[in-house]
């Protein structure tokens, strides 16, 4: 009711209104985050609030990975969106970027760059469509037009860190995401990318250290937690990696990148056994990651299985 009274004295703003407390939902436990969308589809709303719930019940479905019911729900806001348009653009481009469907995206973030340019939520996106098709020198541009759009906001600076960190750029990153956590020291997020880009560039130690204050500050960052047995491994601390890896995969068992990491370190210490057994698991989970696996030969030797564990990493670093 509150929000609804806040979208009515300002249409403008309503974007704003709306997403706030649905998106920073997103670092709650998926547990909590169920109940949230089972009582938001219980919600009886008056027909004038509708877009609202429809668009709070698409943000926490995307959250949850209920792609179909995100997508419908997010359709069913746009009249939310009626005094900005470019942010209900910019939410199904970003709703399509995150469910891999990059060609897709592009026009309705094309169209909220064009017709919000100041805003700098559609170039990020823009830029995160065009990198996974391919389009590496125009993604970098329409990232770094968004990031001239923002510096003052703690959000852009984080974000443009994770950008350059996926170029490979380390030391930019940790200058952009130390930015950001001077500007807003208390959000996680941007500590887990300073941690990350400290770690990538060669100074591992002082990278743990941001990642554990990212995990502090947000217990549920999977991304910090993960990077921590990245940055222990390159310590050269490798028992540490694994019992960081096996925490991270006790909380979160599907997620690939886990079990391609334990496969790397167990690769370094010798255990090829216990390399093939993490290749396999991470190839279940994602299968493209891996250029060696099949359900029918999930174990190769161990030196295919090093190789596809390089290539991995490539792109877990970019």
């Amino acid at each position: 009711a509150a929000l609804a009274r806040a979208v009515e004295l300002d249409p403008p703003g309503a974007w704003g209104y709306a997403a706030w407390p649905a998106t920073f939902s997103g670092v709650a436990p998926r547990a909590p985050n169920e109940k949230r969308f089972a009582a938001l589809a219980r919600l009886r709303v008056p027909r004038a609030h509708a877009a609202l719930a429809a668009y709070l019940r698409s943000r926490v479905a995307l959250i949850l990975n209920r792609a179909g019911e995100a997508e419908a729900h997010l359709l069913k806001s746009a009249p939310l969106f009626t005094a900005c348009r470019w942010f209900h653009d910019s939410a199904v481009g970003e709703l399509y970027v995150r469910l891999g469907r990059f060609t897709e995206a592009l026009p309705p973030l094309e169209r909220a760059a064009a017709s919000a340019p100041a805003e700098p939520r559609a170039h990020f996106w823009r830029g995160e469509a065009l990198y996974w098709l391919g389009r590496s020198a125009e993604a970098e541009a329409s990232w770094a037009e968004g990031a001239a759009r923002g510096r003052k906001l703690f959000w852009v600076r984080g974000w443009r860190a994770q950008n350059l960190l996926w170029q490979g750029r380390w030391e930019e990153a940790a200058e952009e995401a130390a930015a950001a956590t001077a500007l807003e020291p208390g959000h996680g997020w941007a500590w887990g990318w300073l941690g990350a880009a400290k770690a990538r560039a060669g100074r591992p130690l002082e990278g743990l250290k941001d990642l554990r204050r990212a995990l502090a500050l947000d217990p549920t960052d999977r991304e910090a937690r993960i990077v921590v047995g990245e940055a222990l491994a390159l310590a050269g601390r490798p028992q540490e990696a694994l019992r960081a890896l096996a925490e991270a995969a006790r909380r979160d068992p599907a997620h690939p990148w886990i079990w391609v990491l334990r496969a790397w370190v167990k690769g370094t210490t010798g255990d090829e056994r216990g390399m093939l057994d993490d290749y396999a698991k991470a190839g279940l989970y994602a299968p493209a990651l891996l250029r060696s696996w099949t359900p029918r030969r999930p174990r190769p030797d161990a030196e295919t299985a090093r190789a596809d564990v390089a290539a991995a990493l490539a792109l877990w670093e970019g």
